[in-house]
């Protein structure tokens, strides 16, 4: 019946009712099976919870880390306290050993962060009242120790704006009280808000404030048709960045110059931020006021490479003898005799520069001899600005090459340059009559060590590649690492590791792998060890 529409005799359809009666009953007694079984599983289920509890109780009890001195959890506890579970808060709610030592180490308390919504709705943990308790806690448990700081509060949006600016109030002045214990100061707060008074500390009063980081774009944006030009307005009362101790300064959104000395100041970030316009003579002028600085990291506006006059009585240079590391995006007219390692970066693919034209270009033909750790996206170059950077690192150890602006915004008539045959090549040295390095050809970055590339689809030169690796094998200046994309090969003299995934970088890494491999053998074979 299965096959047609015709309906069954009343004699067959009492045998299939049969049937049906006969699998209901079975299907029956499964189901009671199932639901027998069911509860046994829940019940066997709950006695190897009270097993895995047990076992889990009296593990911790044998526990090694129950042995520790005391010191040595303090110590952990100290490395670990940026990380939520190693909070001192969550410290010392564990037990009551741990919340003993945590209150009787005034270290664990001394960074205190602080936030304020700026809407009503917030959770009950991140309400102001929790907050001002928490930081209260910090203080008082710190001891006399010093403070690290950080004050970050949203605009108001709330309906009772008084309401939301009393938490402000509350928090700046709990945070004055500190001023003198102030080590580290983060502050990125309305230009409307109490906690502005922060800014205004006498340095008297923070002597031992050695570490300062603003941000001037949540701070002193001020509405206008042009937020390029009305942008970061500082507020000239600031008096906190005249700390005489100040090593460490960190200033997001601004475009002024600022008429500070900051004779002990060894590190600088200095950003425009995306509407601030950091012009060379702004650089040039603080600067200026920081002759000891050790490492700098600046961002330019777009044009910030172009010519700009500077206004009258500004400084146009500046010079720094014991700078020894700088990133920068731009170009900038600097003495920098102690100068090691530049980085640039590039967020957008713009077109790409001849090397008289070039900021990056300038700088490696003014510092090239003195770098030993370089790294920049050659997408802002052309092929010759490339290879003419390149010959202008005699001394570099390290080099990192990338390519990603051109995925940001592609621009296919560019004239971007491209890590290919004749790059590689540039970079390999040539072989004397014995087959190892040392060949009468100068290559390019002869004293190489370590070489990265993130480059892009239409790079792939396998064998180029195989080339470089091997001829920089052994040698006075082998190499010891070349990374790919995603993968590295360690040429070192035991170990080779092999992670390439790309097609191009598994191939290549195969063919340095047997070229190695065969080299070796045929040593040992010579030497009579294999």
């Amino acid at each position: 019946y299965f096959s047609t529409n015709q309906p069954p005799s009343a004699l067959d359809a009492d045998g299939i009712a049969t049937l049906i009666a006969d699998r209901g009953a079975a299907a029956s007694e499964i189901r009671a099976r199932l639901e027998h079984l069911a509860k046994e599983a829940q019940a066997l289920q709950g006695q190897l919870n009270q097993h895995n509890q047990y076992i889990d109780e009296h593990n911790a009890i044998i526990s090694s880390f129950r042995r520790l001195p005391d010191h040595t959890l303090v110590q952990i506890f100290l490395a670990n306290r940026g990380h939520s579970k190693f909070s001192p808060i969550a410290t010392s709610h564990v037990s009551r050993k741990w919340r003993k030592l945590a209150l009787d180490t005034p270290l664990m308390w001394t960074t205190i962060a602080a936030y304020i919504w700026g809407t009503r709705s917030t959770p009950e943990e991140n309400s102001d009242r929790g907050m001002l308790e928490r930081v209260s806690a910090f203080i008082q448990r710190s001891g006399a120790l010093g403070l690290s700081i950080e004050v970050t509060a949203e605009p108001v949006k709330s309906s009772l704006p008084a309401e939301r600016l009393g938490a402000h109030e509350d928090l700046a002045a709990i945070l004055e009280s500190t001023a003198s214990r102030w080590e580290k100061l983060h502050v990125n707060v309305p230009s409307d808000s109490p906690l502005m008074r922060l800014l205004r500390t006498p340095p008297a009063t923070t002597a031992g404030l050695h570490s300062l980081s603003i941000n001037f774009e949540s701070l002193f944006r001020k509405p206008g048709p042009d937020t390029s030009e009305t942008a970061s307005l500082v507020d000239p009362t600031i008096t906190v960045w005249e700390a005489k101790s100040l090593g460490y300064l960190s200033l997001f959104g601004t475009n002024v110059s600022l008429p500070v000395r900051w004779p002990k100041l060894t590190s600088l970030h200095l950003s425009s931020g995306g509407h601030g316009h950091l012009r060379q003579h702004h650089i040039t002028s603080i600067l200026a006021a920081c002759t000891n600085l050790l490492e700098c990291f600046l961002t330019f506006h777009d044009s910030a490479a172009e010519y700009e006059s500077s206004p009258e009585g500004v400084a146009t240079e500046a010079t720094l003898p014991s700078l020894r590391a700088l990133e920068l995006g731009g170009s900038e007219v600097l003495t920098l005799p102690s100068l090691t390692r530049l980085t640039t970066r590039f967020t957008m693919a713009t077109d790409a520069a001849p090397e008289a034209e070039s900021a990056l270009a300038e700088w490696i033909d003014r510092y090239g001899d003195q770098l030993l750790d370089v790294s920049f996206d050659y997408v802002s170059l052309t092929q010759s600005a490339l290879a003419y950077c390149l010959a202008h690192l005699p001394n570099v150890v390290r080099l990192k090459l990338t390519g990603k602006a051109r995925y940001a915004t592609y621009n296919p008539w560019a004239r971007s340059a491209l890590i290919d045959d004749a790059i590689l090549a540039s970079l390999t040295p040539s072989l004397g009559d014995d087959g190892e390095p040392g060949g009468k050809d100068v290559c390019f970055c002869p004293k190489l060590r370590r070489l990265e590339c993130h480059m892009g689809f239409l790079e792939r030169s396998k064998k180029a590649f195989v080339h470089l690796i091997l001829a920089r094998y052994g040698g006075v200046h082998r190499i010891e690492e070349v990374k790919g994309k995603e993968g590295a090969v360690d040429a070192g003299p035991l170990a080779i590791r092999v992670c390439y995934h790309l097609p191009l970088a598994e191939e290549a890494a195969e063919s340095v792998f047997h070229h190695l491999l065969f080299q070796r053998s045929e040593k040992l074979e010579q030497a009579g060890k294999l």
